[in-house]
């Protein structure tokens, strides 16, 4: 699991214990670590999370791997999805949109809107396994599956 800095806090998502934000600080005697919250229903387990619009994107692996956004400040689910998206997945970001690729290589591309989990188009792009974290290369996106480098590009 990747932990994720907001400029504020470190949030630490977890495979069983949740995911945990810790403010850091130093005193007099070092550096001091306080939870500033703990949300035991996100779970991340073989997941890539991102950061954008005040809210923490990833795949829970609670409630048959869904994806979901929290909010940075209080660890509340801001939306999730109905479920069953895959066992691991990488979350992107344009300036417009959510991307995620599970290992089941389903593209998802969802508008970045804090309030909902809005799809936009959702694409089958590859026929093996995709585990890496795929790159955005300009307009074009390389994904790698378990055989070989794809490279998808717009209209293509």
């Amino acid at each position: 699991m990747t932990p994720v800095w907001t400029g504020t806090a470190l949030l630490m998502p977890g495979n069983r214990q949740g995911t945990h934000a810790y403010r850091v600080h130093e005193d007099a005697d070092g550096w001091r670590w306080t939870e500033a919250w703990v949300n035991p229903d996100v779970t991340l387990n073989m997941s890539t999370p991102v950061l954008a619009d005040g809210l923490f994107y990833g795949l829970s692996s609670k409630r048959r791997d869904q994806f979901v956004a929290l909010d940075v400040t209080s660890g509340a689910i801001a939306w999730s999805s109905e479920g069953r998206e895959g066992e691991h997945a990488a979350a992107l970001l344009t300036r417009d949109h959510l991307i995620f690729l599970t290992n089941g290589a389903e593209l998802t591309v969802a508008r970045r809107d804090g309030a909902t989990f809005d799809i936009e188009h959702s694409y089958q792009v590859a026929e093996s396994e995709t585990w890496a974290v795929p790159v955005l290369l300009g307009d074009d996106l390389l994904l790698r599956d378990e055989v070989s480098l794809i490279r998808l590009t717009p209209g293509g």
